[in-house]
């Protein structure tokens, strides 16, 4: 039960984060993303606001360890008992803990480098986070995905959620 809703969160928030991304936000300078109330359980709302300080910073150290190469850098931004769900394929990829996310980066991810492409949407410990990847330097795009991101209550990743992945269209 607990993961449909939180399939359910995460989907309506990737589509206020593309909505947003595409300008069907407010008509004033702030954004502002109202998920349908259908896509919610009865009686929710949910109002997307530009991610904390503190998690966009957390999303920053993340990427910058990321495209260093520092795998185990990049994954104690993790929660000691973390996980990564990469639903790209079937079944869903599931890895646990900081020393196995540090492993699972580095064996597939190891030679892509990670840049954010849009401001993070925060509602409430969810987090979305656009970011194009591309294969090694000077390569301009190798694909996007929406990743998005359960935030413990120590600022820390408690889950990440690979949502989607787009290959780059030339």
């Amino acid at each position: 039960m607990r993961a449909h809703l939180v399939i359910r969160l995460t989907t309506s928030l990737a589509v206020v984060v593309f909505l947003v991304g595409c300008g069907a936000g407010s008509a004033s300078s702030q954004p502002s993303a109202v998920a349908s109330s259908s896509a919610l359980p009865n009686g929710w709302t949910a109002v997307a606001q530009p991610a904390s300080s503190e998690v966009i910073a957390t999303l920053e150290g993340r990427i910058a360890a990321y495209n260093r190469g520092d795998f185990e850098a990049a994954a104690s931004y993790w929660a000691e008992d973390g996980v990564l769900l990469e639903y790209e394929g079937e079944p869903c990829t599931e890895t646990r803990g900081r020393e196995a996310i540090a492993a699972r980066l580095e064996e597939v991810y190891g030679s892509i480098r990670m840049d954010a492409v849009g401001t993070p949407l925060q509602f409430g410990r969810l987090v979305a986070e656009p970011v194009r990847f591309r294969p090694a330097p000077g390569v301009d795009n190798y694909g996007e995905a929406m990743l998005v991101f359960e935030m413990d209550e120590d600022g820390k990743i408690a889950v990440e959620y690979v949502t989607f992945w787009m290959p780059a269209t030339e």
